[in-house]
């Protein structure tokens, strides 16, 4: 009879051997493949969760700085409507004041000055040039060179101003702008209210003074100051007039909102770097100057209003990415952990749970032959070899490795499945684990098998049947 008939014999007569055999090595294969799987499904749930927190953090980082930079934008709406609208007050007043910066020779006395509405020293016209031309000047512009004189008026026998202006000069650093005074031209006079009044001139009028004629072409309304009793002509007019070629007395100018702290002060430096000590400055227009400071006092509780909400919104912004780094390394650490004390406790148990299971199947194919000495005795009285009864016990140990190590391998696998449930979706089948299993399980189990055949093959039939 063949080696395989007798097998499947053997194991359809005693069911139960085989059965606890095979479900000994089973439970030892499915532990393994269990904590193998389970192992493998914590560490891709602890990946999945840390990836999960990441894409949170980045989320909230990024609705965080989209909010800042909503709240960034509104204040500088707020900011800039605010400086505009400062802006648009000190155009007007300016508008309305004219220039507000005066340069005047440094030998002039301001008190004469202010007495006498004009400057009895004078200096070359080429210095309002040389300003011009300094490319760096931002804290005036609207330059203008002008000469005023008191003179006589002998064809209308009586006094006034006489203020010659010429054309703003053009400052090539700066953007073109609309000039702030009005440009005389040559032949054309301007006067004031009170003097138009007394004289009694009308726009396109004809006059002479001194002994040039003129046309008035502007009769400005009443300003209730020294601008009542003034004419205005071309400059290079009143210079020939007087005899005083490529001389002038005054630089109009108007300062800009550039200037901070101390504005006069730094026009003063703007202007010294060019003309050194050679003139002075005086300033004017107080209610223009309010409005600029207060400009400039809004600019810069804006800029700070601002530092303050992109330093807060980095602040914030750091403590999320904190606070956010800080929970994906504590799930590290808790996972580390874990993970460590299931490979520490594995290390243990599946050693033991292999053991216990080879000596089960030891003990069982050990039983198996006691049992089964007759019919071993029989056998070989019929003419069976020792090595056919050897090959007989190792096949029927290697089968039960065999089988219990692929229903081992079936148990362990649905088990972390349902304990994992929809936490993973990491794949608990390793193919890896499986071939190793087919090959180690019927390896163990003929290893522990081993010993009971030896006996099984070396059982003397004649003592057996004697005994029997």
């Amino acid at each position: 009879m063949k080696i395989h008939t007798l097998l499947w014999r053997e194991i359809a007569h005693r069911k139960l051997n085989f059965a606890i055999g095979l479900l000994a090595v089973a439970v030892a294969a499915a532990g393994s493949v269990g904590v193998v799987a389970l192992l493998g499904a914590y560490q891709t749930q602890t990946s999945i969760q840390l990836a999960d927190q990441e894409s949170q953090l980045k989320r909230q980082m990024e609705t965080f700085q989209a909010g800042q930079a909503v709240q960034v934008a509104q204040a500088k709406k707020t900011h800039e409507q605010a400086v505009r609208k400062l802006d648009d007050e000190i155009r007007k007043i300016t508008k309305d004041l004219g220039f507000n910066i005066f340069i005047l020779p440094a030998e002039q006395n301001l008190t004469e000055f202010y007495a006498a509405n004009f400057a009895e020293k004078t200096m070359p016209e080429e210095y309002v040039h040389k300003l011009a031309k300094k490319g760096d000047m931002f804290t005036i512009r609207h330059l203008r060179p002008a000469l005023i004189r008191k003179v006589e008026w002998p064809e209308k026998n009586r006094s006034l101003l006489l203020m010659g202006v010429a054309d703003v000069v053009p400052q090539a650093h700066l953007d073109p702008q609309k000039p702030l005074g009005d440009s005389v031209p040559v032949g054309a006079i301007f006067v004031g209210d009170t003097l138009a009044r007394e004289l009694n001139l009308k726009p396109k009028d004809e006059v002479t003074l001194r002994g040039k004629n003129f046309r008035v072409d502007k009769v400005y309304p009443a300003q209730g100051n020294k601008d009542d009793i003034t004419a205005w002509i071309n400059l290079k007019t009143i210079q020939e007039m007087l005899d005083m070629t490529g001389r002038i007395n005054m630089i109009q100018g108007l300062e800009c909102n550039c200037a901070t702290v101390d504005r006069l002060a730094e026009i003063q430096k703007d202007i010294s770097s060019v003309l050194g000590d050679k003139v002075q400055v005086i300033e004017v227009s107080g209610q223009a100057i309010a409005r600029a400071k207060a400009r400039n006092q809004v600019e810069s509780q804006g800029q700070a209003r601002l530092k303050s909400i992109i330093k807060q919104g980095d602040d914030d912004l750091k403590k999320i990415q904190v606070e956010g780094i800080t929970t994906m390394k504590r799930i590290r650490e808790d996972a580390t952990a874990t993970l460590g004390r299931l490979q520490a406790m594995t290390a243990i148990v599946l050693p033991l749970m292999i053991v216990v299971a080879c000596v089960m199947v030891g003990l069982l194919a050990l039983i198996n032959v006691r049992e089964r000495r007759v019919e071993i005795g029989i056998l070989r009285a019929l003419g069976t070899r020792s090595r056919q009864i050897f090959a007989l016990f190792v096949a029927r140990s290697a089968l039960v490795g065999l089988a219990g190590a692929a229903l081992g391998y079936g148990i362990g696998v649905l088990s972390a499945a349902a304990w994992a449930g929809s936490r993973t979706d990491h794949s608990l089948l390793v193919p890896e684990m499986l071939v190793g299993l087919l090959l180690v399980g019927p390896l163990l189990a003929v290893l522990a098998g081993w010993l009971p055949a030896m006996l099984a093959a070396n059982e003397d039939p004649a003592i057996v049947l004697r005994d029997n």
